[in-house]
This record gives structure tokens, C-alpha cells and sequence, in this order.
């Protein structure tokens, strides 16, 4: 009797919605547990090259700024479109936003 393999459960629709969760900063155990799958099962094929984790979004223009303020003022501008970027990710996983938020400006956004 010859085996029969499952089919997977990696459809076009799962990709690209896992792609996007990845790149807007979800933990991988999150974006596993929501779209029904293992974390292992997440992680293999990330590693398999099946799902690309890689930011979608440009945020940092290829110059740094030279000053001090230029520093700040991009800091700024950074921040808002990552809070703009999580608020439309939030609508469907509020703990996404919270935890990219408090990683990345833990002085602003974790609790005191």
C-alpha cells in the first residue's frame, strides 16, 4: 500500500496573510496560534524559504541624517508610520500592536 501525503495547509491566501503578520512585527507564536498552525510548523517553513519574514515596509531612507535633530525629527517620523502600521494590524490582533509598540519605545509605550 503506497503512502499518501497530507496536503499542506500553506494555501496562497495563508502565505500572504502570515507574510504580512510577520513583517508588521508579530511574534511568530502569534501568528501561528491565529492562523491555526504549530509554531514549529511556522518556523519550518520559514526556514524552508516557503515564507519570507522580511519587512515589507521602507521606513529609513538610505541616508542617516548627519545631526543630532535630523536623528530625532526621522525617530519621529519612523514612529508614526510604525503607529500607523500597527493600528490597521490591530483591528484583527490588538497584542501585536502592544508588543511592537513597548519593544521598540519601551520610555513611551510600556507601563510605568
Amino acid at each position: 500500500m503506497e503512502a499518501v501525503a497530507r496536503p499542506t495547509l500553506l494555501t496562497d491566501q495563508v502565505r500572504e496573510e502570515l507574510e504580512e503578520t510577520l513583517a508588521a512585527g508579530t511574534p511568530v507564536r502569534i501568528a501561528a496560534a491565529r492562523m491555526g498552525i504549530s509554531k514549529s510548523t511556522l518556523h519550518s517553513w520559514i526556514s524552508r524559504g516557503l515564507i519570507d519574514r522580511r519587512p515589507r515596509l521602507r521606513l529609513v531612507e538610505d541616508e542617516l541624517p548627519d545631526e543630532e535633530d535630523d536623528l530625532a525629527e526621522e525617530d519621529a517620523r519612523i514612529e508614526a508610520a510604525l503607529v500607523g502600521a500597527v493600528m490597521k494590524a490591530a483591528r484583527e490582533d490588538w497584542r501585536a500592536a502592544r508588543w511592537l509598540l513597548r519593544n521598540r519605545w519601551p520610555g513611551r509605550w510600556a507601563r510605568a
